[in-house]
């Protein structure tokens, strides 16, 4: 399925604009010379009242919605430019449209004559937070009764979130799911790129002669690129998710435009084995262009002055670049600070004021910069070169306060660009202070359907962390797509920082286990999250304890601390279990907290199946084989901290519904049927059903 068969028979009027100081609101009157990709139904109603569309981080969302906003010449509408409170919708589309008009805008929603497309609900709700997303589609709801001529576009795990509360509202909508680009698609986007869109790459200097008269040349070097590209990846997934992602091909594309020689291009990239491992490679590639263009500018400017051997290989190198960058987006500083030993000391302010030109001309023009008109600033021109950037600057103590400083100022959310490249340069060791960075871009990898979890464990010596990518099954375990291998944890003294902590599970002992958990939106959530540790600060004014499923959030530390002292809550399904020595001091959650020591400890049938379902529901299965767990795991994170729980599993092991093969614990699925346990009836905490097991059990204690 594609949007235009979304869109087909579907005629809507234009309704103006009335003025230009509603800045989150426009009418996209251009062709934005969309290629379209394929779409999933994934959730389908013929008299839907919203229409929403999900995808992965940076899939192409915004040209998506732009196009929509184009062709049924609706009002576009950008959430991240806004913070959402009461009546915002009335009020923004009365700034946007006017008095006289309001009415026949709005009733248009209800009969199919016009047509709003909201965008960026994922930074919304990061601003926002999720009770404001939720009153605003309450609000438009009462207030416009919308016949599928509301378009939104989210992120994924966003737009799981709006699906539940809509189908809880019984708000009828239908859910669509963006596809990646296929092979011909990607091609398609790097030619309509080269040819529509060269204007975007700041100082260009191509037309679209240029690219008719290059096409044939253009076309060689993709193809080239491509056949690289599936040669180097052994997994044809990962190289349809690499070309579908707009970023990578908008860098092949600009990687293309600056270069003046295709030809030598083409034999460069045929030659170079591993050019495509990772896009980075093409970025690091116009990195050093860029260093050899003000090497050469700088060479003539200082022509006359001797300079130390090793000053052209380090003035403007792949690092300082960065720095530069980062440093000119963040803080609009251009720094022309230069080592004291380069030059002789009476050259050297002539050289350090030919430099500082140089610099002046050319870090507004690096590719990976843009000037954004309409902020009226400068900004990286896409999400692969700043999250590129970025990640390499969180790594470096002397950049990482510039790239805190970013994303504070801009809401932004790291791309699984982000991920990959952090991954490159930490060597396998998570800074704990990092965790907000990773989760959010760990999370922009998933597609409908898709999980993930973090499981984290260690002690005073060492901590570890794995970040598991799951799938949402119907089946008894959930299955496991992608488990990626332990990383070591530097715990640094800023402790442990999370932007809210969705399947989180956190063992982790000693005085360095200091949990920060905190947003920069309005809302703080929790959800199905385990956590044992020294101390937890949340922070917030609005904290939200979201657990559905099977799953429960516990909190256990000495100390648990809300920031905010007056703290609002929200719970949302099942209650959390928290438990810390201050409790006292938090008079507002006092029903919610339980002395630890309790927890397990009592027989009656509800904590015994709490005990079960907390043991069985961190096993998963992948491909088909049996559900199993590493051994280490269960044993040092899931029993340790709790003696009942050991003493429960150390008897079902006896029984032979566990079993250990090399470094896993395994479990016998006809065992488990012998003794009437299923994961259904834990998660619905069958006591009828699972009575048998908790009586044989409770036989087995009394015989001790």
């Amino acid at each position: 399925m594609t949007i235009s068969e979304i869109l087909t028979d579907r005629e809507f009027t234009t309704i103006d604009v009335a003025s230009s100081s509603c800045d989150s609101i426009q009418l996209i009157t251009e062709d934005p010379h969309y290629i379209e990709t394929m779409i999933k139904p994934i959730e389908s109603n013929d008299r839907c009242q919203f229409v929403l569309f999900s995808a992965p981080g940076a899939v192409g969302k915004t040209a998506l919605a732009k196009y929509v906003a184009y062709k049924t010449k609706g009002l576009y509408w950008d959430l991240s430019k806004l913070v959402i409170g009461d009546n915002t919708f009335i009020g923004t589309i009365y700034e946007s449209v006017g008095l006289e008009k309001i009415d026949q805008y709005i009733k248009g929603l209800s009969t199919n004559k016009t047509a709003l497309i909201i965008d960026a609900f994922d930074e919304a709700e990061m601003i926002s937070g999720q009770n404001a997303l939720e009153n605003l589609l309450s609000e438009i709801n009462k207030k416009a009764n919308p016949a599928g001529t509301v378009f939104l576009f989210s992120r994924t795990e966003t737009a799981d979130n709006i699906s539940e509360y809509l189908r809880q509202n019984e708000i009828l909508f239908s859910h669509y799911e963006l596809q990646y680009f296929n092979n011909d698609q990607a091609k398609e986007f790097i030619h309509n790129f080269l040819k529509f869109r060269h204007n975007e790459i700041k100082a260009c200097e191509w037309n679209e002669r240029t690219y008719s008269d290059s096409k044939d040349s253009i076309e060689i070097c993709i193809t080239k690129c491509f056949e690289q590209l599936s040669a180097t990846l052994s997994n044809p997934e990962d190289k349809n998710t690499l070309l579908g992602y707009a970023p990578v091909l908008e860098t092949i594309a600009i990687n293309l435009l600056s270069e003046r020689n295709l030809h030598k291009l083409a034999n460069q990239l045929q030659e170079q084995n591993n050019l495509f491992d990772t896009v980075y490679t093409i970025l690091v590639r116009i990195l050093e262009r860029e260093h050899d263009k003000v090497i050469q500018a700088l060479r003539l400017k200082i022509e006359g002055i001797d300079v130390s051997n090793d000053f052209f290989d380090s003035f403007y190198s792949k690092e300082e670049q960065i720095s530069r960058v980062i440093a000119f987006i963040t803080m609009d500083e251009i720094d022309t600070n230069l080592p004291k030993n380069c030059c002789s000391a009476e050259n050297y302010d002539d050289l350090r004021k030919k430099c500082e030109e140089v610099l002046s001309a050319f870090t507004k023009q690096h590719p990976f910069i843009t000037y954004n008109f309409e902020e009226k600033r400068y900004d990286f021109i896409g999400k692969a070169f700043r999250d590129y950037i970025l990640a390499y600057a969180v790594l470096d103590p002397d950049l990482e306060f510039l790239a805190e400083e970013y994303y504070s100022r801009h809401q932004g959310i790291p791309s699984h660009v982000f991920w990959d490249q952090y991954l490159l340069n930490c060597n396998k060791t998570v800074q704990s202070h990092h965790f907000g960075y990773l989760q959010n871009s760990y999370s922009s990898k998933l597609t409908t359907g898709e999980s993930f979890e973090i499981e984290i464990y260690g002690d005073q010596e060492k901590v570890f962390c794995q970040f598991i990518r799951s799938n949402k099954s119907t089946e008894e375990f959930r299955s496991f797509e992608e488990e990626e291998k332990p990383f070591n944890v530097s715990v640094t003294d800023r402790g442990f920082v999370f932007n809210s902590i969705t399947n989180l599970s956190f063992n982790v002992i000693g005085d360095n286990s200091i949990v920060h958990i905190k947003n920069s939106g309005r809302d703080t959530s929790i959800q199905n999250s385990e956590m044992h540790c020294k101390k937890i600060n949340i922070y917030g004014n609005n904290i939200v304890f979201l657990n559905y499923g099977s799953e429960e959030t516990e909190l256990v530390a000495e100390e648990i601390e809300f920031k905010d002292p007056t703290f609002n809550y929200t719970i949302k399904g099942t209650a959390p279990k928290l438990s810390a020595d201050n409790h006292e001091t938090i008079p507002k959650l006092h029903r919610y907290f339980v002395p630890y020591s309790d927890k397990d400890d009592g027989l009656d049938i509800k904590t015994f199946i709490h005990m079960m379902r907390s043991i069985f529901i961190k096993f998963r299965t992948h491909s088909k084989d049996m559900p199993a767990k590493d051994a280490e795991f269960v044993d040092y994170v899931i029993l340790q901290a709790n003696p009942s729980k050991k003493k429960l599993f150390d008897w079902m092991y006896k029984l032979g519904i566990f079993f250990r093969e090399k470094h896993l614990y395994k479990i016998k699925l006809d065992k488990m049927k012998e003794y009437r346990i299923s994961m259904t009836a834990l998660n619905c905490s069958d006591q009828e059903q699972l009575k048998y097991i908790y009586d044989e059990y409770i036989s087995f204690l009394s015989s001790k």
